[in-house]
């Protein structure tokens, strides 16, 4: 829903006079259509294609993909947290895992990283180090503190050091070769 929102947000902001001088009020993004002229209508409706499409994908968990995953601390190995549920997110670099978890176990912040998040905003948050495990694969890492109201994320270089490829249809991982070169 939020990408749908966005995306008619953004391109119907031109178009919000048009609907005002019809004498319209709470307008369906729809409605607002039927006011435009030019090249413009043929790239506003694949638009509203596009995140209708998106929008039934996510709400019925096409690519939402979920798994357990524990962190362990590489100094002291028999300290680790619970398995976290995480979703896997090719789109993110590092992986997230909730703060308190993290300094249950003894694994400390090392330094501050900044982020850009999908809508643009700019935060920052805590670094450190510690090996994840998940599906019987194991990597060391830099992972990010989480605070409350993040999500947590498996991120891209979590998966790399997996050494897997992601199955998203299949929701599992498929091991794959280290490229050496």
């Amino acid at each position: 829903m939020f990408f749908r929102n966005v995306c008619l947000k953004k391109l119907l902001e031109g178009f919000v006079d048009a609907a005002k001088a019809a004498s319209m009020k709470k307008v369906p993004p729809r409605a607002v259509l039927f006011f435009l002229t030019g090249p413009q209508v043929k790239f506003i409706r694949h638009t509203l294609l596009l995140a209708n499409y998106a929008q039934k994908c996510y709400s019925i968990g096409m690519s939402k993909f979920m798994v357990n995953l524990t962190a362990v601390n590489p100094s002291e190995r028999q300290r680790r947290t619970s398995p976290i549920e995480v979703m896997v997110d090719t789109g993110s670099e590092l992986s997230w895992l909730p703060r308190k978890e993290l300094q249950n176990i003894g694994i400390n912040p090392e330094g501050k990283k900044r982020f850009v998040l999908a809508n643009k905003d700019v935060i920052e948050r805590d670094i450190g180090y510690a090996i994840l495990q998940a599906e019987g694969y194991a990597t060391n890492d830099e992972i990010v503190f989480a605070e409350d109201g993040d999500m947590t994320l498996l991120g891209v270089r979590t998966i790399e050091g997996f050494s897997v490829m992601v199955d998203n249809i299949g929701h599992r991982f498929v091991a794959t070769a280290t490229l050496a070169c």
